[in-house]
C-alpha cells in the first residue's frame, strides 16, 4: 500500500514538473516570437528608409550643404537624393506635398508651415543673414539716410522687415523719413546700381561680391547683420535660413536623423574652411556662379551651424520681430516647443 501511495506521489510530481517545463517553453517561445516580431518591425523601418530626399533653394542655403551633394550620397545604406530649387514657391510646394525629408528653408517659412500643421521640425539655423546696404554716396550714419531713396527687395519679406526694423530702432521712420523702392530681386538691384539708377541700395551676397569682381565702386554703408547684433546682443546675426526635418522621420529613425545632422554640421564647417573647394562644388550645380566669385562671397554669406536647441532664443527673437511687422509671415504666432528638434 505504501509503495502504491509513493508511486502516485511520484507520478503527480512528474506531471507538475512537466507542466512547468512546458509552460516555460511556451513563454520562451512567446518571447522569441515577440522578439522576432520586433526585429522584423525594425527591419521594415530600415527597409522603408531605402532613400531620402533633401531639398534646398539656390544661393546660400544650398551652399551651406553643398559638400553633401557630392560627398554624402549614401549614409547607413540609405541613398540620399538632393535637389536645388530656383524659387521659394517651388520649395513651398514640395514641402506642402511632403516631398522633402530634410530641407534648408527660410526660417519664417519653417515656422509658417509648422503653424499650419505641416509636420517639420527645425534642426539648426545655417544662414545668419547676408544683407548689406551700399551707396555711391558717402553716408556715415542713419541720420544721413533721411530724405533718401533706398532700393530693396522682398516687400513684406525678411530683407524688407530687417531693414525697416533697423531703421526704426535708430529713429528713422521707414514710411516717412526715407523712400523705399522695391525691385524683383538681387540681379535687378545690381543692374540699377551699375546703371546709376539707384545710389543707395540693399545688396545681398553673393551679388555684392559680383559687383566687386566687376570693379564697381561703392561705399559700404552698413552690414545689416552687425547692426542686428548691436541691438539684440546676438553673435552671428539673424537666423535667416535653417535646416529642417520631417517629423515622421524623427519618430521612426531618430538615430539616422542624428547622423545626418552631424554630417550636415561638418559640411557647413567645411564650407567655412574650404571656400575655394566649396565654390567649385557650387559651380557644378549652378554654372552661372563662377567658383572664384562664390568662394569670395562665403565670408559675407554668414554660413554657420548652430543647433536649434542652442539657438532657440535667437530664433524666437527673430520670429517675434517678423510677427510684429507681419504676423502672416510666420503663420500668426510663435511656434510651440514641438517645433524644435531636440
Amino acid at each position: 500500500m505504501k509503495n502504491k501511495n509513493l508511486f502516485m506521489v511520484s507520478l503527480i510530481l512528474v506531471v507538475i514538473l512537466f507542466s512547468g517545463c512546458s509552460s516555460n517553453n511556451n513563454e520562451n517561445n512567446s518571447k522569441k516570437t515577440n522578439n522576432s516580431t520586433l526585429t522584423n518591425e525594425k527591419q521594415e523601418i530600415v527597409q522603408a528608409l531605402e532613400s531620402i530626399n533633401v531639398i534646398t533653394p539656390a544661393g546660400s542655403p544650398t551652399l551651406s550643404g553643398v559638400k553633401m551633394f557630392y560627398d554624402t550620397t549614401e549614409l547607413d545604406n540609405t541613398v540620399i537624393n538632393y535637389a536645388m530649387t530656383l524659387t521659394t514657391d517651388e520649395l513651398s510646394a514640395k514641402l506642402l506635398a511632403g516631398e522633402a525629408d530634410f530641407a534648408v528653408v527660410p526660417t519664417n517659412l519653417a515656422a509658417k508651415l509648422y503653424n499650419k500643421g505641416v509636420e517639420y521640425k527645425i534642426v539648426a539655423p545655417v544662414v545668419w543673414g547676408n544683407l548689406y546696404l551700399i551707396s555711391s554716396e558717402e553716408i556715415n550714419s542713419y541720420e544721413e539716410l533721411k530724405g533718401k531713396e533706398i532700393f530693396t527687395i522682398g516687400k513684406g519679406l525678411t530683407p524688407d522687415i530687417v531693414l525697416n526694423y533697423l531703421l526704426k530702432e535708430n529713429n528713422i521712420d521707414g514710411e516717412n523719413d526715407v523712400k523705399l523702392t522695391y525691385l524683383s530681386g538681387a540681379s535687378e538691384l545690381a543692374s540699377n546700381f551699375i546703371a546709376g539708377k539707384s545710389s543707395i541700395t540693399i545688396m545681398p551676397e553673393p551679388m555684392l561680391t559680383i559687383l566687386k569682381s566687376k570693379n564697381i565702386k561703392y561705399n559700404l554703408v552698413m552690414d545689416l547683420q552687425k547692426e542686428w547684433n548691436k541691438i539684440n546682443g546676438t553673435e552671428y546675426g539673424y537666423p535667416q535660413a535653417s535646416l529642417i526635418v520631417k517629423s515622421d522621420l524623427v519618430e521612426t529613425n531618430k538615430d539616422f536623423v542624428l547622423k545626418f545632422t552631424e554630417e550636415f554640421k561638418k559640411a557647413v564647417e567645411w564650407v567655412e574652411n574650404e571656400p575655394e573647394k566649396a565654390g567649385e562644388y557650387y559651380e557644378k550645380l549652378n554654372d552661372s556662379m563662377k567658383s572664384d566669385v562664390t568662394a569670395k562671397s562665403i565670408l559675407g554669406s554668414n554660413i554657420k551651424y548652430k543647433s536649434a536647441q542652442d539657438s532657440q532664443k535667437e530664433i524666437e527673437q527673430y520670429l517675434e520681430i517678423l510677427k510684429e511687422y507681419d504676423g502672416d509671415s510666420i503663420g500668426g504666432k510663435l511656434p510651440d516647443e514641438g517645433f524644435y528638434f531636440k
